[in-house]
């Protein structure tokens, strides 16, 4: 048996969560990661076990379960960090896990520490990435590139420095792996 006792949980760290998405019907509804790492829970309910539920960012577990009292591979902070032994038996993800954090405005994978480029159990999208890595820079406004010479094949097909510092794309693509 268990005796009662006090133990101090894991603090939810001091990052930046001003850019999330409140997800109305909880993070653990939640089933990909850049879904996750951009939302908070959303749901009415304060706590569920006792444990912080409501405006909770959320944890992406690393593509797998969470926890061993269901197949969620997204919950809130507190359940998913301080729930081990109150509302599941096992923490799954302790080494796997991230948090949803924003970065200049925008969403971003979070760690204790800071933030991380490594997701696991991310599969970047077909189309634009909607979790933009913190490293790559907004698109400048066309009326600052106008001194720069469009380049016909595009950026790739420049071979000299001087050449690729004085142009700028001009193959007519868009983006390429969502970048």
């Amino acid at each position: 048996f268990t005796v009662a006792g006090c133990q101090a949980g894991v603090a939810l760290p001091e990052h930046d969560r001003s850019c999330l998405s409140a997800e109305n019907s909880g993070c653990h509804k939640l089933t990909d990661a850049a879904s996750c790492l951009s939302s908070t829970d959303g749901r009415q309910d304060a706590k569920v076990y006792g444990l912080q539920v409501s405006g909770q960012p959320c944890v992406w577990c690393g593509g797998g379960l969470c926890h061993s009292s269901s197949g969620t591979m997204c919950e809130p902070f507190d359940f998913v960090m301080n729930g081990e032994g109150k509302a599941f038996d096992l923490f799954h993800a302790k080494l796997t896990y991230n948090l949803a954090g924003c970065k200049d405005g925008r969403p971003a994978a979070m760690q204790f520490d800071g933030y991380t480029s490594t997701i696991l159990g991310y599969a970047p999208p077909l189309g634009p990435a909607p979790l933009v890595p913190h490293w790559v820079p907004e698109r400048p406004k066309e009326d600052s590139l106008k001194c720069l010479t469009a380049h016909k094949g595009g950026c790739a097909a420049i071979h000299e420095m001087g050449a690729c510092l004085s142009s700028r794309d001009g193959s007519g693509v868009m983006s390429r792996q969502g970048l």
